[in-house]
């Protein structure tokens, strides 16, 4: 009955632990992708908002009020600043 179950073992055995093996490293890579997947759609995020500040930004700067380049050239001739 031991050597049965040892030939049993040392037949199905190996298949088992293969395929607990397979599981195992296809649970990791699985994991990883998720992982990756993540930080990508942070990294995403993240220029979202970045860009999306930006254009506040620039936008703000528009709305200031600049003296024209003529003003600033005639001010540069006169000595005034």
């Amino acid at each position: 009955m031991g050597a049965a179950v040892a030939a049993w073992l040392a037949k199905e055995g190996v298949g088992l632990l293969l395929g607990a093996l397979a599981k195992f490293l296809l649970d990791l890579w699985n994991d990883h992708q998720a992982d990756q997947a993540l930080k990508q759609e942070g990294r995403a995020e993240v220029a979202a908002e970045v860009n999306a500040e930006t254009v506040e930004i620039i936008d703000a700067m528009d709305q200031v009020r600049r003296r024209s380049d003529d003003n600033v050239a005639d001010s540069l001739r006169s000595r005034q600043f």
